[in-house]
């Protein structure tokens, strides 16, 4: 065993002892994602250093107010999960899209690779209520592949440079679905979002409700880790 070898065994080691954390986004110690290894790959013609684990993010919405004129949505939630070497390192929540913007930031700036994949679920739904704080966070995406005028399927920006992967397309179902298919330790909480109530960005969540979000995005990683 060469010894680039053996400090890759100790760190991955060290990765899986990590303590898992359903945290707050800035109550977060982003250095704990120092830990994480980064790896190199080559493909048509470009070169990445990677971080090497599955991120996943979700956000949830609510309609402004009843009212028989119908109104836009706004986002209310979000949850991004991250799994390493088999292992949860955290899910980080919130309820503002410009929150879930710093958010990732911090995280990209704590990672030791210069990409990160990070992966929706029906990328074009979360995709409607974060364009604008993400264009404006970084900029216009400098690539994009699209199935349909509406349904990108991944989108890229430079600077930071992040990836967003719409894991739908790989699982072809449901997140609920998917998370029973591949019997993994976390299952989609059904049932404890009620999609009727109408919900601020004070981010005053009920037990079952914290419960809702986080699982959304831990049985996501949980599956592309068990996909691998």
């Amino acid at each position: 065993m060469t010894r680039q070898k053996r400090l890759q065994d100790r760190q991955k080691e060290k990765i899986r002892k990590i303590e898992y954390q359903y945290i707050k986004w800035d109550e977060y110690d982003y250095s704990i994602l120092n830990n994480i290894l980064a790896k190199n790959t080559n493909g048509k013609g470009r070169h990445r250093n990677y971080n090497d684990a599955f991120i996943m993010l979700d956000t949830e919405t609510s309609k402004k107010e009843i009212s028989p004129v119908p109104k836009d949505n706004h986002v209310c939630a979000f949850t991004i999960s991250i799994r390493s070497e088999n292992h949860n390192i955290c899910t980080l929540y919130g309820a503002r899209p410009d929150d879930c913007i710093d958010c990732v930031n911090r995280i990209v700036k704590a990672l030791p690779g210069n990409t990160t994949y990070i992966y929706i679920h029906n990328l074009a739904y979360d995709w409607t209520f974060l364009y604008r704080f993400m264009i404006d966070a970084w900029g216009y995406p400098s690539k994009q592949l699209n199935i349909k005028p509406l349904y990108p399927l991944v989108i890229e920006f430079e600077d930071p440079n992040i990836i967003l992967k719409d894991s739908y397309i790989l699982a072809q179902r449901s997140l609920d679905k998917w998370s029973k298919d591949m019997s993994v330790d976390h299952q989609k909480a059904c049932g404890k979002w009620d999609y009727d109530k109408i919900r601020d960005q004070s981010g005053n969540f009920s037990p079952d409700e914290l419960e809702y979000i986080e699982h959304d995005t831990l049985a996501g990683v949980e599956c592309l880790d068990t996909l691998k």
